[in-house]
C-alpha cells in the first residue's frame, strides 16, 4: 500500500506541474512539497475520518431492504471525496483513492433475508465500461508532438 500512496502523491504533483505549465508559471521545489503535503494530509484525514463514519453508515444501509444500496453509497461515497479533493486543489483520483482504502467490505453487514454480492461483485460490470472508456480518453488527451519537440524533456531537468 505504501507504493501506492507514493505513486499517488507523485501523480499529485504531476497534476500540480500541468496546471503550473497552463497558467505559464514555473513549479518551484516549494510548490511541490506543498502538493505532496496536501495529498496526504488529505489522505490521512480522509482514512481516519472515514473509519468513524464508513461503518455506521454501512451498518444502516445493511438494514435497509431494498437492491443496490451498497452500490449506490460506494459509488456516491466515492464522488463525494473526489470532489472534496478537487475542492482543496489535488486530482480527483487522490479523493478516488482514499474512498477505495475507507470502502472495506468487513464493514457492511447486509439484511439476512437478502443475497447481497459484495462490492466487488457489483462493480465487475461497471469495470467493463468504464476501465476502456477512461485509457482510451487519456490516449486521447496525449500530445505526442510535446514529446517530439524536447520541450517535455528541457522541463524535466529545469
Amino acid at each position: 500500500m505504501l507504493d501506492d500512496v507514493l505513486g499517488l502523491i507523485i501523480l499529485a504533483v504531476v497534476a500540480g506541474a500541468i496546471k503550473a505549465t497552463a497558467a505559464g508559471v514555473a513549479l518551484a521545489p516549494r510548490d511541490v512539497g506543498l502538493i505532496a503535503a496536501k495529498a496526504l494530509l488529505f489522505l490521512v484525514g480522509s482514512i481516519v475520518v472515514g473509519q468513524f463514519i464508513v461503518p455506521r453508515l454501512l451498518r444502516g444501509a445493511g438494514r435497509l431492504r431494498s437492491e443496490g444500496v451498497l452500490l449506490t453509497l460506494a459509488i456516491s461515497f466515492c464522488l463525494f471525496l473526489s470532489w472534496a479533493s478537487a475542492k482543496v486543489g489535488l486530482a480527483p483520483i487522490v479523493g478516488a483513492f482514499a474512498a477505495g482504502l475507507i470502502l472495506d467490505e468487513v464493514h457492511y453487514q447486509p439484511a439476512h433475508t437478502r443475497k447481497e454480492r459484495d462490492l466487488h461483485d457489483l462493480l465487475e460490470p461497471a469495470n467493463f465500461v468504464l476501465v476502456p472508456v477512461f485509457f482510451v480518453l487519456m490516449g486521447m488527451k496525449v500530445d505526442l508532438r510535446f514529446l517530439v519537440t524536447g520541450d517535455c524533456w528541457v522541463s524535466l531537468w529545469y
